[in-house]
C-alpha cells in the first residue's frame, strides 16, 4: 500500500522554542496537548490532518549560532540555522500539504546584528527553498499515489506565523537592543514578505491571549500556545479545502486595529471568515461611553500594550468628561456600531492649545479587541477624515504606537513626518517609540 490522496493531509510545523513548547516558568516542555501544534492536532484530528512538530529551542531563519551549547555534545553553529534543517527535514517528512514556518525570535538577538526587514528576508529565503523542492519526489501532495502534479501541488503550501512582540527586554541580554519595538516592527516586515510572495500569514500578536510570558519575554504562555492553536486550525481547515489548490492564496490574518493619539486600526482580510453586519457610523452619545470605556480599558490594562501611554484606566465620570470636551469645542468623537452594539470609536482633538494651531487636529481610533478584521478600523478613518474637512482642518496629525501602523495610514494619503524616539515607558515592555503622521488637505 502507498501513501495517497486518501490519506490524511500532511501538515509540518517548522519552528523554534514556542514550537517546541518551552514553558519560561519551568524551563521545562508544555505536554503534547498544551502545545499549538497538538492544539492544532486534536482540533482537526488525524482523520483530517497529521501534524509533524518540528521546533527546535534556538532555531533562526539563515543564521548559524556558535553559542548554541545546549545543542551538546558536539553542538555544530548550523544546528540553529533554520534554512539548512528546512530541507532534511521536508524530504523526510514528504509528501506534505503545508508547511507552517514559525520563527523570528531568535533572530532579534543582538549577536546576529540583523535588522527586522534582513530577518524578513531570509524568511523569504526559506519560502523560496520550499517552492524550489520540486525535483526528484515532489515534496508537495503531487507526491501521492493518486495525484497527478500540477503547478500548485508539486510543492507544499505554506503559512508563516508572525511571533508576537516580546515583553522582557532585560531577561535575555541578546534583546536588550531595543527588542520589544523590533520584534513589533518584525512582524510588520513578515507581512509585506508574505503579501509579496502570496503566502498566507497570521500575525499572532494580534490574536486575543497570545501573548509572550514577561517572566523571560519571549516563550509563549499556556493559554496563548491555545489561543495560537485554535487560529492555525482555522485557517488550515480554509487552506486544505478542497476548493483550495494553489499555495499563491494569501490569507492574512488579523493585522489589528486600534490606537491612542492615533494609533488606528488596520482593515484586514481572512479568507476563513463570515460576511460580517454592516458598520454604523454615528455621532457618539453618553449612553456609548460606558461601552467606550470598555474598549479603551482593554488596552490601558494590558500590560503589554504599547496603543495607549496610560497606566491605569480611567473611571466612567472621566471618560465621559473627556467626550463632552471634545463634542463642546466643535470637534468630531464617533463611534462605529454593528447590531446595536458599540464596536469602535474615533475622534479629534486640538494638536496644541494656541490659536495659530486651529486648523490642525490630531487623530485616535481605537477597535474591540472583540470585532478586529472586519473594517471597522478602516470604516472610522474615512469618517472621521470627511468630518474634519467639513470642519475646515488643514492638517490631520497621527502620532502613531507602533511602526507597524504605517502601511495602515499611507492608505489614507498620510506620511511619515518623525520618530519621537523612547518618549514612553512601561515596565513590560520598556522604553517606546512613536511615530509622527500627517495628512495635508
Amino acid at each position: 500500500m502507498l501513501a495517497s490522496v486518501n490519506d490524511p493531509p500532511a501538515v509540518l510545523a517548522f519552528g523554534d522554542s514556542n514550537t517546541w513548547g518551552h514553558d519560561a516558568n519551568s524551563g521545562l516542555r508544555f505536554a503534547p496537548s498544551v502545545r499549538w501544534p497538538g492544539v492544532v492536532q486534536n482540533i482537526l484530528t488525524r482523520n483530517k490532518a497529521i501534524i509533524h512538530e518540528q521546533g527546535l529551542n534556538g532555531r533562526t531563519f539563515t543564521s548559524n549560532d556558535p553559542q548554541c551549547t545546549w545543542l551538546s555534545p558536539n553542538a555544530s553553529p548550523n544546528y540553529c540555522c533554520g534554512r539548512t534543517a528546512l530541507m532534511p527535514i521536508l524530504h523526510s517528512i514528504k509528501p506534505v500539504h503545508v508547511v507552517i514556518i514559525a520563527l523570528g525570535v531568535n533572530d532579534l538577538k543582538s549577536r546576529f546584528n540583523l535588522t527586522p526587514t534582513d530577518i524578513a528576508n531570509g524568511c523569504g529565503l526559506l519560502i523560496d527553498d520550499i517552492r524550489a523542492s520540486t525535483g526528484i519526489g515532489f515534496t508537495g501532495p503531487a507526491g501521492l499515489s493518486g495525484s497527478t502534479p500540477t503547478a500548485s501541488n508539486k510543492a507544499p503550501q505554506i503559512l508563516v506565523v508572525a511571533p508576537p512582540p516580546i515583553t522582557n527586554e532585560t531577561a535575555f541580554p541578546d534583546f536588550s537592543n531595543n527588542g520589544i519595538q523590533r520584534s513589533i516592527e518584525l512582524a510588520s516586515r513578515l507581512k509585506e514578505v508574505c503579501e509579496n510572495k502570496k503566502v498566507n500569514v497570521i500575525l499572532a500578536g494580534d490574536i486575543e491571549g497570545c501573548v509572550c510570558n514577561t517572566k523571560d519575554g519571549i516563550h509563549l504562555t499556556d493559554f496563548a500556545h491555545g489561543q495560537l492553536g485554535k487560529h492555525v486550525a482555522e485557517v488550515l481547515v480554509q487552506m486544505l479545502s478542497p476548493t483550495t489548490t494553489a499555495p499563491e492564496t494569501t490569507t492574512t490574518t488579523t493585522n489589528t486595529t486600534s490606537t491612542t493619539s492615533t494609533t488606528s486600526t488596520t482593515n484586514t482580510t481572512s479568507t476563513t471568515s463570515t460576511t460580517t453586519p454592516p458598520i454604523h457610523i454615528r455621532a457618539a452619545e453618553q449612553q456609548d461611553v460606558p461601552s467606550i470605556l470598555q474598549i479603551y480599558q482593554t488596552y490601558v490594562n494590558d500590560p503589554t500594550s504599547i496603543i495607549s501611554f496610560e497606566q491605569v484606566a480611567p473611571s466612567l465620570v472621566e471618560m465621559e468628561h473627556r467626550r463632552t470636551h471634545v463634542v463642546a469645542a466643535g470637534d468630531p468623537y464617533i463611534v462605529a456600531v454593528i447590531d446595536n452594539a458599540v464596536v469602535g470609536y474615533a475622534y479629534s482633538h486640538p494638536f496644541r492649545e494656541r490659536s495659530a494651531y486651529s486648523n490642525t487636529t490630531e487623530i485616535s481610533i481605537y477597535v474591540s479587541k472583540l470585532h478586529q478584521r472586519q473594517g471597522i478600523g478602516k470604516s472610522l478613518m474615512v469618517a472621521l477624515i470627511d468630518l474634519c474637512k467639513t470642519k475646515k482642518k488643514k492638517s490631520l496629525i497621527g502620532i502613531l504606537g507602533g511602526e507597524h501602523l504605517i502601511p495602515f495610514y499611507e492608505k489614507f494619503g498620510f506620511r511619515t513626518v518623525g520618530c519621537l524616539r523612547k518618549v514612553g515607558w512601561k515596565p513590560n515592555i520598556g522604553f517606546i517609540d512613536r511615530w509622527i503622521m500627517e495628512l495635508v488637505f
